[in-house]
């Protein structure tokens, strides 16, 4: 959690939406993709803990954060400069389960999971590798990072005591009501 935070520390994430008990945080972000597309920060948190209307991420108590491209003007949010950060450290991801719809990795620090959804164009599970670097999963901007609480909360400024872990499959759930 506190790594995708240092990721994400520039941007400012909006209010912009409610969806099963949880507030959606977004922030738009420049590419170079054009179009009718438009590149989303998404941090979804508990609709009980979401007291501010604009934030930076570390001031958010998330527990789940998704980078999508979606149709633009999808979120009513300003678009913000940023840049993945390659300076960061690069945690590794390793695949822990694959299906037709998604690949999920977990990472080597144990406080998040990854999932990575597949473009059903391709029709095959093995989309992705079985091992790939944080930054890359960033960057495909089809990604969703669920915090699994394994690591303590007291660590983080953005995770309250009290918060009550999350059952293993809102990540799934969360993606494909989405968009």
């Amino acid at each position: 959690m506190n790594t995708l935070n240092r990721y994400f520390r520039g941007l400012i994430f909006d209010r912009v939406s409610e969806k099963k008990g949880y507030a959606i945080y977004a922030a738009a972000i420049h590419s170079f993709i054009g179009g009718d597309k438009q590149r989303y920060i998404l941090a979804f948190v508990p609709s009980h803990l979401a007291i501010k209307s604009s934030a930076k991420l570390r001031e958010l108590p998330w527990k789940n954060l998704q980078m999508r491209l979606c149709p633009k003007h999808t979120y009513n949010t300003k678009q913000q400069e940023w840049v993945l950060n390659h300076k960061l450290e690069n945690l590794t991801l390793t695949v822990k389960d694959r299906n037709k719809h998604h690949t999920t990795y977990i990472v080597d620090t144990g406080e998040f999971e990854a999932l990575l959804l597949h473009n059903p164009k391709n029709k095959s599970m093995y989309q992705y590798p079985q091992h790939i670097n944080i930054h890359w999963a960033i960057d495909q901007f089809n990604t969703s990072f669920t915090y699994t609480g394994i690591t303590d909360p007291l660590e983080y400024t953005s995770i309250p005591v009290d918060t009550i872990p999350l059952p293993r499959n809102l990540s799934s759930e969360l993606n494909y009501e989405l968009v």
